[in-house]
């Protein structure tokens, strides 16, 4: 585990890895084009700032909502890189009206739905678009009772504090009821809106137990304990049981209030650190990969509970 009073030193070496590792594939492109490696670490800087300024807007209008929520089943399973590119087009062209895609013409084998499976624009995968659709009139549904009240005031009706853990596992709770997107789609939702939680995909779920961040999680009376890395299969099946969730959400919460950063900005370092390439937006390279991960790159390696074995 990650020492008490270590957590800002944690933090500060997942930033500087990004910015001195991530930024660039080998020491010779640092030395060729120092000019695009410095434009790539502004491009992190900047999204380490607007990551840690991300707050919740308990305000929030439902189409507000809907633009966050809207394209999140596609991120499930599939790299975040690819779904970034067709993310805006989606949702000008075909999802960012909610109401509308409840029409039969979005049903299975109609028109819209067709259609959508068929523009290389988008992500062309028919389960994902079949949740998104189906989260569309689950709102609806919804709506039909509580006309007079946004989704968000309707999830947050008797919820005052979204700081604590009970709060926020009453809204995971009913956020899932609408959406139906799941147990870690559900989260992923909640990190863009800017409530204090981590997303458990299988990328934070092994990179934070790969790092010591957390090593058990109790379940009633019983107590599991961790291995001490996990592949991308065993993490996906650990994102799976809300005991371990919720215990990853109280470790990282401990990270994110003693070195006084967002538990969103965490989160961004968490899923950087070992996601795939995504140079659109300066991540060229990988640093915690599932397979031989480059430790000897890594800041975070002497506190690491994997790489300071190595």
């Amino acid at each position: 585990m990650i020492q008490h009073g270590k957590e800002k030193e944690l933090v500060n070496a997942l930033r500087k890895t990004l910015l001195t590792q991530a930024t660039a594939r080998s020491r010779r492109e640092k030395e060729e084009i120092p000019e695009i490696i410095k434009e790539r670490r502004q491009q992190l800087e900047a999204g380490f700032a607007e990551m840690d300024q991300l707050h919740f807007d308990p305000n929030m209008s439902d189409d507000a909502f809907w633009y966050v929520a809207a394209t999140k089943p596609f991120y499930a399973g599939h790299v975040a890189a690819h779904v970034d590119a067709r993310d805006g087009y989606m949702l000008t062209q075909y999802l960012g009206d909610r109401e509308a895609l409840t029409s039969s013409e979005w049903n299975p084998g109609r028109k819209l739905y067709e259609e959508f499976l068929d523009d290389e624009g988008c992500f062309r995968h028919a389960d994902n678009l079949s949740k998104v659709i189906n989260a569309a009139n689950q709102i609806s549904a919804t709506k039909v009772h509580n006309s007079y009240k946004t989704i968000i005031e309707y999830i947050c009706r008797d919820i005052s504090d979204l700081n604590n853990t009970a709060s926020l596992q009453s809204f995971h709770k009913r956020l899932n009821a609408v959406l139906q997107y799941g147990e870690v789609t559900t989260f992923h939702v909640m990190t863009e809106l800017g409530l204090p939680v981590v997303k458990p995909d299988r990328v934070v779920v092994r990179v934070a137990i790969a790092i010591g961040i957390i090593d058990s999680y109790k379940s009633g009376s019983k107590t599991y304990p961790l291995p001490k890395t996990v592949t991308s299969d065993e993490a996906t099946d650990l994102g799976a049981i809300p005991a371990f969730n919720w215990a990853l959400q109280e470790a990282c919460r401990r990270i994110a209030d003693e070195a006084g950063v967002s538990m969103r900005l965490l989160d961004f370092l968490l899923v950087k650190l070992g996601q795939e390439p995504d140079e659109v937006n300066g991540f060229v390279r990988t640093i915690c990969t599932e397979s031989n991960p480059t430790c000897q790159l890594c800041k975070v390696k002497p506190m690491c509970n994997y790489g300071s074995r190595r």
